[in-house]
């Protein structure tokens, strides 16, 4: 069960570890600790009554649930936080699947705006389900003001609903999918007087004479990088590399502790051996 306590000026959140810590936990914190990954909150180790205490710094840090005013700039924010997270967490080998999105446990900086997101080693998950969560609490509570920002928003969620979504899959949808792929021929040509200042203040639009972004229904449709001029799939997206060498390196990322120990092993043998 979290728990929240202070020490001196500084504020945590603490979440125990259920059951045991096994090497890939216990690697994962190690990664953490000792490098302190740019966008994710920094968070510390310790041990009470035989158990594993994750202790989160949330200092000066406002979550989400909080947040009344400016709900779309958040989750403009929140997509791009998530697209970032992506070369985050290759870099240092963690799984995406250990982001936790609860609402209450996604937080902002407030001076800047900043979002950090929470990383749970331990955490049993998918990221799909994870999105899926997020997304349902900005159904809640986040009022469309014209019919692009609902279809953006119940796209948004579709995508999150795909099995195979990844992090930069979504935030490829929210800058690249379009309304005319949704609307009529008809009503291609009408924008709704005010969208385009909507857009602007997210950042999504850069001059006063472009349109605004465009809203497709799911992830599937979303392009992907300014060098692709057509849609693609998502699977296509998600794997450019010959099946045998994603499976490999999908192996290697599931068993990395197991598979370094191995290399380790190895080249010591092979060194003893030449001596």
């Amino acid at each position: 069960m979290q728990t929240f306590h202070n020490e001196g000026d500084k504020r945590y959140l603490s979440i125990p570890v259920v059951g045991k810590v096994d090497r890939r936990v216990d690697f994962e914190l190690k990664m953490l600790a000792g490098n302190q990954p740019s966008g994710l909150l920094a968070v510390h180790r310790s041990e009470l009554d035989g158990g594993t205490i994750l202790d989160y710094d949330i200092s000066g840090l406002r979550p989400l649930t909080e947040c009344r005013e400016n709900l779309a700039a958040h989750l403009y924010s929140i997509v791009l936080s998530l697209e970032k997270a992506a070369d985050t967490l290759k870099e240092y080998m963690l799984r995406p699947e250990g982001l936790v999105l609860d609402p209450e446990k996604v937080f902002f900086r407030e001076e800047s705006g900043q979002t950090l997101l929470l990383y749970d080693p331990a955490a049993e998950s998918t990221l799909q389900r994870n999105l899926s969560v997020l997304m349902e609490y900005f159904l809640k509570v986040l009022v469309p003001t014209d019919e692009k920002e609902v279809l953006l928003l119940y796209g948004l969620y579709n995508c999150t609903r795909e099995e195979n979504v990844t992090l930069t899959a979504l935030a490829a949808f929210w800058r690249n999918s379009g309304t005319r792929e949704i609307l009529s021929a008809e009503k291609e040509a009408s924008v709704p007087e005010g969208t385009l200042s909507v857009y602007k203040e997210l950042g999504l639009a850069a001059e006063a004479d472009e349109d605004p972004p465009s809203l497709s229904g799911n992830c599937v449709n979303a392009r992907v990088g300014e060098e692709h001029s057509t849609s693609v799939g998502l699977e296509e997206y998600v794997s450019q590399e010959p099946p045998f060498f994603q499976g490999v390196k999908n192996y290697f990322m599931q068993y990395r502790f197991e598979c370094c120990v191995i290399m380790i092993v190895m080249v010591v043998s092979v060194f003893l051996l030449l001596r």
